[in-house]
């Protein structure tokens, strides 16, 4: 084995993709090659880093989610709401049309 394909075979080693005899190609390669051994604590470096650091807050993208959301309409003229009401319970009927998603207002008391 080279060193370039050792080192193809030590990074899917690090991903948990080498199997045995693959290992030990690896391992036999490393007894003689200084360079490998050293490009190995290298990567095996880097590798434990991107799976350990800590990961900063990403962005905040749910104004953005649900402004591109549709947005649920009355096609009903009976409905109590009116069309383009605002949405919300739209999982609900009302009562002025069999396509409304949006709900009927219920009078407080």
């Amino acid at each position: 084995m080279d060193c370039d394909g050792c080192r193809e075979a030590m990074s899917a080693a690090l991903d948990g993709e080498a199997d045995a005899a693959e290992q030990a190609r690896i391992d036999a390669h490393l007894d003689g090659c200084p360079a490998c051994r050293s490009w190995q604590r290298d990567a095996a470096l880097v590798t434990r880093h991107a799976r350990t650091a800590a990961v900063g807050a990403g962005p905040d993208l749910v104004d953005r989610v649900v402004g591109a959301a549709p947005r649920p309409r009355c096609g009903g003229a009976g409905c109590p709401r009116g069309p383009g009401s605002p949405p919300s319970g739209w999982r609900r009927r009302c009562s002025g049309s069999s396509r409304c998603s949006v709900p009927r207002r219920t009078p407080t008391r």
